[in-house]
Order: structure tokens, then sequence, then C-alpha cells
């Protein structure tokens, strides 16, 4: 009957144990290190998610958004599942006395690991030839990263040529059901039987070697990721980034505001610093890193990474060895150790995040170091001074006059804060289309469309004020509140409970922000209502417009609340209307630059972010750049003779010429 042998031609394998323990407690004291570490930030409440942690582990749908990296690492992990089963399952026989590898399912068995040890060494050759040949994938070149490829690759090879010498030495007639074993085997048939017994033996032991030192070194490598990504992703929080995290400005022991070193990151930020693989799919999506600005995702998170353990190191006893190390961390915050360019140049676009398979949050710490710097410090791009005094005093960016809000209204029959009736719908045409030129007449479109379907709706008129997403992303928590808390109080005396916006950023705040501070409503964007109305067939459209189309994704309707079909559904009721898709569609759409308060900034560094997508979609050979979002109108029709003409989707379904 097939069987496996245990500990053929090896004395002394007791020996294994002690190592295994030695490498066990190795690996047990990184740990600890680690979570210690972690929990010398700030408290945070974290629910743990182990449903969605394994349904990325094993079904790996964040990596296969990349198919060839996600192949990669498919055969590596999967190989290595199946041979740490095998492993256990002979401890078992051996320790226990459990014959379990026997007959048919040894044979099953003996085939199964040599196929999963063939796939970790194609797994190993895709990722050595990534690094080395390929230059465009992310990827920077640590001597960790070969070290870790390099084990990987001498615990599966010395394994295969174990096996090939134990089965040419024993010739059993089941050999064929290692055929990977059988083939390393073949440089070694001339040796002779002692010699190869010699060989045997001392490859087992360097095996055994070689797989307790992988066991010690995964908590201070990059093999750490094998247990950090688990637990970064079952901790992960779906908003995270899309709603940010309240501030207690009330806290009258607070002594500041926001993160200006790392210690102030929460435990889960910090762990999220070592969940960072250094894959670079978040630079590759990032619009400022694609933009020359400098701004790189991944290497700021890094960055925080390495200042993470340099305050580690100033927290140990002074020393000759640590105290030069101890006195440049404690004198210097997060602002002289990165760059405020760097800090300035997001715009929350979320694509980082996105991009990331392992679920790194980047744009709460961003915005949390904006928030140290203008709550704290004082210190942020002067173009903002501006830019928040005309908010405070006027509820806009311009600060135009808050009485004349509502003008754009009065152009047409467009009700102003009329009494509620029965499902009277609120819109909210945000600050661009009150007072923007070119968005009022998307504001006015979207009205006509209201009108026609007899939808009762209402404005709040000069009542209304900026929504406040700006101002949050660019760290200014106590102006934001300030906003929320008088909107929250208008709309509740006025009984609204149902808004409609045809701004994103509006739509997103309103949605999914102001909730946080007590503010329910049923929010919806207007490409969600539109799409209703025609559905439903309140609003019938018979207009025809011979024409080839593109259209833009915006960040915060599209990555940030997954709003993709309809906009796309209802371009496509519009005879004669052919849509054509940009390369980076949905949730790989690119910014326009204006998010995370970009808007109010100069773009003085690298390329314009929105010239780089206004070529994308001009390359198309399209005639019309579409988009529903009031700040990508703005960016792409700034662009003027180099971009294609921008409408909203409104203006399109209205018919407008």
């Amino acid at each position: 009957m097939p069987t496996r042998e245990i500990y053929w031609n090896i004395s002394g394998h007791f020996l294994m144990y002690i190592l295994f323990l030695i490498a066990l407690g190795v690996f047990a004291y990184g740990i600890y290190k680690r979570v210690k570490l972690w929990n010398q930030g700030e408290k945070e409440n974290r629910s743990f998610n182990i449903t969605y942690a394994l349904r990325q582990i094993f079904l790996h749908q964040g990596l296969l958004k990349k198919s060839l990296p996600g192949f990669m690492h498919l055969t590596i992990f999967f190989g290595f599942l199946v041979l740490t089963i095998a492993t256990i399952l002979v401890a078992i026989q051996a320790d226990f006395g459990l014959i379990i590898l026997k007959g048919n399912f040894y044979l099953i068995f003996s085939l199964l690991t040599d196929l999963a040890g063939f796939l970790i060494l194609i797994g190993i050759i895709i990722a050595l030839s990534r690094r080395i040949f390929f230059t465009d994938t992310g990827l920077d070149n640590k001597w960790d990263d070969y070290i870790v490829l390099g084990i990987i690759g001498a615990i599966v090879i010395t394994g295969f040529i174990i096996e090939g010498l134990r089965l040419d030495i024993t010739q059993v007639a089941w050999a064929g059901w290692s055929p990977i074993g059988v083939l390393f085997s073949i440089p070694f048939r001339n040796v002779s039987i002692t010699n190869q017994q010699s060989l045997h033996q001392i490859l087992w032991w360097i095996h055994l070697l070689l797989a307790m030192f992988f066991i010690a070194y995964i908590p201070y490598s990059k093999l750490f990721h094998i247990i950090v990504s688990f637990l970064n992703q079952a901790y992960y929080q779906k908003d995270a980034g899309r709603v940010l995290t309240r501030l207690d400005l009330e806290n009258e022991e607070a002594e500041t505001f926001g993160v200006g070193a790392s210690a102030q990151f929460t435990w889960k930020q910090r762990m999220d610093l070592d969940a960072c693989t250094r894959c670079g799919r978040c630079q590759t999506n990032c619009p400022a890193y694609n933009s020359q600005k400098p701004l790189n995702p991944k290497e700021l998170t890094q960055n925080l990474k390495s200042i993470m353990y340099k305050e580690e190191l100033s927290n140990l006893p002074s020393s000759a060895q640590f105290a030069e190390v101890a006195a440049t961390v404690k004198a210097k915050g997060l602002n002289n150790e990165i760059s405020e360019d760097v800090i300035w140049s997001c715009t929350t676009c979320l694509a980082c995040q996105e991009g990331c398979p392992v679920n790194v949050e980047h744009i709460q710490k961003i915005v949390d170091i904006r928030r140290y710097n203008v709550l704290t410090e004082g210190d942020f791009p002067g173009e903002l001074q501006s830019t928040f005094r005309n908010i405070e005093t006027n509820g806009n960016p311009w600060g135009i006059s808050w009485s004349s809000r509502e003008n754009w209204a009065k152009e047409t029959n467009i009700p102003i804060g009329k009494s509620l009736e029965e499902n009277t719908i609120l819109y909210w045409p945000g600050c661009f289309g009150a007072y923007d030129e070119r968005i009022k007449k998307v504001s006015q479109a979207f009205a006509q469309i209201l009108q026609k379907a007899n939808i009762s709706f209402t404005i709040l008129g000069n009542s209304e004020k900026c929504c406040g997403d700006s101002v949050r992303r660019l760290g200014n928590e106590y102006l934001y509140q300030m906003l929320v808390m008088e909107n929250i109080e208008t709309l509740q005396e006025r009984g609204i409970t149902k808004i409609v916006t045809q701004c994103p950023h509006c739509y997103n705040s309103l949605k999914n922000e102001y909730p946080k501070f007590g503010g329910n409503f049923e929010v919806s964007h207007h490409t969600e209502f539109i799409n209703l109305l025609i559905k439903g067939g309140s609003f019938k459209q018979n207009i025809e417009k011979l024409a080839t189309i593109t259209y833009h994704d915006p960040c915060y309707l599209g990555r940030y609340n997954e709003l993709y079909e309809a906009p796309r559904d209802i371009l496509r009721t519009v005879k004669g209307l052919k849509l054509i898709e940009m390369p980076r569609n949905k949730e790989n759409s690119f910014c326009c630059g204006a998010g995370g308060g970009r808007m109010w900034l100069e773009e003085n560094i690298g390329n314009r972010i929105s010239s780089l997508r206004a070529q994308e979609a001009a390359n198309l050979n399209a005639e019309l750049l579409c988009t529903a979002c009031p700040f990508c109108l703005t960016m792409f029709s700034d662009e003027g003779e180099k971009g294609l003409p921008v409408k909203d989707i409104a203006e399109i379904i209205l018919g407008d010429k």
C-alpha cells in the first residue's frame, strides 16, 4: 500500500522541536513588539469583520484587480497554504501515530503537494521578473524583498530535492505521483546511493533550518504582511476616508487637534502603516503623483512608518546609541519630517485606497495632519486665508453676499422657501450652483427637469450655506462643524427630510457625514433622481442629439458613493448619442484635481491634473465631455481650447444646445 515514510534516513529529528520552539519564541516576541508599538497610538473603536478579511484573503479580490501580480500572489499563497496543511498532516502522523498518509489519499496528497510547490516557484519567477525586468510596476526594490523570495524559493527547491532523492533511493512504485520531485532527482541519478543518502540528510537539515528561520523572520520583515494584512482587512471600514472622523472640539483638556506626531495617530492608523507592502498600486493610481506633484502615497506611508519607529527609539532609555535619534525626533513633529507640499497636494480622490489590495487608509491620515497644521499651528497655504474667511462670513468660498444666493432662481419660476407639502423635495444647488455663472445653467436645467416632471420642490435660498466639504478636507474642522450645525438647524426647522443636489461633494457630505452630527436626511444625487424620473415615466424626453460623448466619473460620486450606472443609464436614453468610455473609468477614473479643497489652491507644481484628464478625453475623438459634478465641469471648462466642450448631464438630458 502506498504510504509515507516519516523521517526516512533522518536521525536526531527530535532537535526539530527545540528549533521550532526557539523560532516560535522569536516570532512571538516580534509580534509582541509590533502590537505594543501600535497600541502606543490613540484609542479608536473598530469592529472586527472576519468575513470581509477571509473573502479578501482567499478570493484575492483586491489583488486580482491587477491580473499579473494578482496571479503571482495567488500561486504563492495557495501553494504555501497546501504545503502548510501537508506539513500539519505529516506532524499528526509522526507525533500522534494516526496513519493518515496511506493508500489513494496519500497518492493524491503527493500530487497536490508537488503541484503546490511548483505553483510557488512559478510565482517566485514572476515576482523576480517584475522586479528585475519591468520598471513601471510601482515597485521599489530592497534587500528584504529578495531575501524573502530567496528563502521561499530555497525552502521549496530543497524540499523537492529531498523528495526526489528519497524516491530515487527507495524506488517506490508510486513515485510518479510526485512528478516534480522525480524531475529534481534526475541530476543526482549518477551519484552513489551512499552519497545520495548523505546529501539527503544534509539538505533535510538545511530545509528544516530555512523553515525555522522563515517562521522567526516573519515579524521582522516584509513577510509580516501575512499577519498584518489580514488584521488590517478585518478592521477595515468601508467608509474610511469617505466619512472623516469627528474631532471633539469642546474637549478642554486637548492641547492640540489633529496629528502632529506619529503617537497621535490611532492604533489602527499605526497598524495601517505596517500593513503597507510597498506594492506601488496607490502611487500608480494617484493623480498628484502622476502629474509630478511631491505626493507619493506609498512613500508617504513608508515615511510615516519610519517616523513611527524613530519615535519608538526615542521612548527607549537614553544612551549614547539612541540619544541623537531621540533628541531629533522629540524636537520635530510630522511637519518637519513630511514636506507641506506633500500634504497639500492630495485631492482626497480615494484612488490610492481603491487600488490598495490590503486596505491601507491614506486619506484620513493626510486630513489629520492638515487638521493639526490648520487648527493647532495655524500653518496653511496663504490662498486659503480668504477662502476660510469668505465661507465663515458669507457662507460661500468667493465672499459674495449671502443675500444674493437665491438670485439664480429669481430669473425663473423656481420656488424659494415655500411651505412644505407632502413629499416636497429640497433642491440643494450648493455654492457653485448658486453663484458660479457657468454652473447656474446646470441648476436652472435641473430645476426645469423637476418642473417638467411635476415634482414638488423648493430651495432654501439665502438660508443655505456651504456644506463644508472643502473646508473639512482642508483641515478646518472648526469651520466645518460650525457650518454643519447651522445647516442642520435650518433643515430641521423647515421640516426637510428629502434632499437632491447636483454636487457630489454636497451629496457625500449631506448623506454620509451629516448623520454623525444628527442630520439624518434622505439625500439623492441629481443623476439618481433623473434616472428614476425617466424609468418611472415622470420625465419624458424625446430629444435627439447626434454626437459622440465620453463621460467622466467624478471621484465623490463614483469611488466615494459607487454611483456609476445611473449617469450612463441617462445618457443611453438620448437618441443618437454614442457613449464611449475613457480608458480610466468607473472605480479607476482619474481625478479632475479639484477635490480635497484643491479647487481653492493654485496648481503651481507639475502638470495640471485636469489637463491630463482632458487630454485623455480628447484622445478618444469624442465631440463632448460629460460629467455630473460642478467641480469637474469647472476644471475641464478652464482647459479652454485645449479641451472638449463640457456639459452636465442635466443640460444634455434637457436638450440644451
